[in-house]
């Protein structure tokens, strides 16, 4: 049985961040409903992104911005446990749909705003991207060399982190419920979620210590070195990491002083002998061969997989970790199912609803009939 069969969820937010948030409630079991406009066209829909963000919810369309259209939301919402938007701060307010306004429907609402600075403080009306986010969420600085620009994420990671973060929040107002009945406004940044997972710098910035020097080359930690196929990732985090790394590449020499694990300037010297040896070392062997020297020795060691390199990992096909689904308009393909066993998760898996494909069922069940449906459709309203 998934854990949250007994939770109806109202998902009207955009981008990845809200409905990442609602996916991971609606693989939990939660009766997820994706409220759309209806002015905006099933395109979207054969989207592979739209359709890993939306499986396991029914679809309905409302166009939220008309006031029957907000007087049918709000009908839902007393029928509801959770709201989740990631609209600009203040919109929700502007609709009449804010959360002092759903509160008056229903005190046990509990309304989830996700959005890249959060609904206070001088940022959050500000413009923003992932790019934006990785720049002050203190992630930019971290990546690239020291003698050059910072260098964003490649992919908007933050975006899904604040959607996990959102996933918390929720479960814990969900518990703090049972206390009094009322519901809260859970109020997520992505700039924070961001940050959340980059503390250290932080703390070492508050107790005056150096901080992290960007840049895998200078600090002389992680090396990337070319094998016949591609390139091969090499760590070490301790000194007896150290001492096996050189043993991998026949730089024994190298190791015999413990005192070049911590002295930065003395490992940048030896920097261009430790690359030639290492380079050398891997130029014969595979991708594979070298990870799994490198595993025999208990060095750390990865390959950058592609993302067809990861379809095929014999470590995730073992934990079978990609699952089939189908989607009308796009046919069967794989995706990453959970990232965690939990027998409190659906087995089954939804294909992700076309706008209003499930109006009349959801509509219906708050009291609307027939004729009415048909005169709102008509009118736009659904």
């Amino acid at each position: 049985m998934a854990t949250l069969e007994a939770l109806r969820v109202l998902d009207i937010s955009t981008g990845i961040s809200g409905p990442f948030c609602a996916k991971l409630l609606a693989d939990s079991g939660a009766d997820t409903i994706k409220i759309e406009d209806p002015a905006g066209g099933n395109d979207q829909h054969t989207s592979p992104l739209y359709v890993f963000l939306n499986q396991n919810k029914r679809g309905i369309s409302v166009d939220i911005t008309s006031r029957p259209g907000q007087e049918i939301f709000k009908q839902l919402v007393a029928k509801s446990d959770v709201v989740i938007e990631s609209f600009q701060p203040g919109t929700m307010e502007e609709l009449g749909l804010g959360y002092s306004d759903l509160a008056a429907v229903n005190p046990g609402i509990i309304l989830l705003s996700v959005t890249e600075f959060g609904q206070t403080g001088p940022y959050r009306h500000y413009k923003s991207d992932h790019l934006t986010i990785s720049a002050l969420g203190g992630w930019s600085f971290c990546f690239g060399e020291s003698d050059r620009e910072p260098l964003q994420a490649g992919f908007p990671f933050m975006y899904y982190m604040a959607g996990t973060y959102g996933a918390i929040g929720v479960l814990s107002a969900i518990r703090g419920r049972r206390e009094d009945g009322k519901g809260q406004h859970v109020d997520v940044s992505a700039q924070e979620a961001c940050l959340n997972v980059l503390a250290y710098p932080q703390l070492l910035e508050q107790y005056n210590c150096p901080s992290p020097v960007r840049g895998f080359a200078v600090s002389m930690q992680t090396f990337y070195v070319e094998a016949t196929d591609g390139w091969i990732a090499l760590n070490h985090l301790s000194a007896i990491d150290w001492e096996n790394l050189c043993a991998l590449i026949g730089a024994f020499h190298l190791a015999e002083d413990p005192t070049l694990l911590y002295d930065i300037e003395r490992k940048r010297a030896i920097l261009p002998e430790f690359m030639r040896i290492a380079s050398e070392w891997a130029k014969d062997k595979t991708q594979n061969e070298a990870f799994q020297a490198a595993q025999e020795l208990r060095v750390p060691a990865g390959i950058p997989y592609t993302a067809k390199d990861m379809l095929n990992c014999s470590q995730l096909n073992a934990r079978n970790f990609f699952a089939q689904v189908s989607q009308p308009g796009l046919g069967d393909f794989y995706q990453p199912r959970n990232p965690f066993k939990s027998m409190s998760w659906r087995t089954d898996r939804q294909p992700a609803p076309d706008i209003g494909q499930n109006n009349e069922e959801v509509l219906g069940n708050i009291g609307l009939q027939p004729e009415e449906l048909r005169r709102l459709r008509n009118a736009g309203v659904i």
